[in-house]
């Protein structure tokens, strides 16, 4: 036992660090790199445990494909981007937000091997637009556009709803009178419905 700790020592492998097998149970030294001495290690334990569940469901993706993750071409990501949110065969689709953190997954590592030429060419096209400001933005092609507004839309109508719902309470405590509708108001809609 004490021969793996020095082991997992000297590769920089630490508890929760997530460990990567292909089916037939070989670990790729590449993929253990990125996965324990880059950036990726750095990243929060939730980011990273959400990342490597990504990364298995694409390798197994390219697997059954007969490729492994440093063969994977920019028409695999196709491929799976379709499996995963539209393809009528998927019981498990994903909606726009979760394809797109997956997509981030991939775009991270693919671009940690492309830096150091461990790949030839990221399979993660990508694609440049001008931001607000300005400033050049490079982004995944596969990206979902709808994502994130309709996340935002959810949240914010459901904030709306939920203050609606507070200020037509008479005896809720958290609600000041001035947060309430105006008295004047009510008498107006009052009067009308009397005439």
């Amino acid at each position: 036992m004490e021969d793996l700790v020095d082991r997992e020592d000297r590769l920089g492998l630490h508890p929760g660090d997530p460990i990567m097998l292909s089916p037939d149970y070989r670990i790729d030294e590449l993929l253990s790199l990125c996965l324990c001495r880059s950036g990726f290690a750095r990243l929060e334990p939730g980011t990273r445990r959400n990342y490597a569940d990504d990364y298995r469901l694409f390798f197994d993706f390219l697997w059954d494909r007969g490729k492994v993750w440093n063969q994977a071409t920019d028409e695999d990501v196709a491929d799976f981007e379709y499996w995963r949110t539209r393809a009528g065969a998927n019981p498990g689709k994903v909606g726009g937000s979760r394809w797109n953190r997956g997509l981030a997954a991939l775009t991270r590592l693919y671009q940690w091997a492309e830096r150091r030429e461990y790949i030839g060419r990221s399979p993660v096209l990508m694609r440049d637009f001008i931001g607000r400001t300005g400033e050049l933005i490079r982004v995944p092609q596969a990206r979902a556009k709808e994502a994130l507004v309709g996340a935002l839309h959810q949240v914010l109508m459901g904030s709306r709803r939920l203050r609606l719902q507070a200020a037509e309470r008479p005896d809720n405590p958290h609600v000041l009178p001035s947060q309430s509708r105006p008295p004047a108001r009510r008498e107006t809609q009052e009067r009308t419905h009397r005439r």
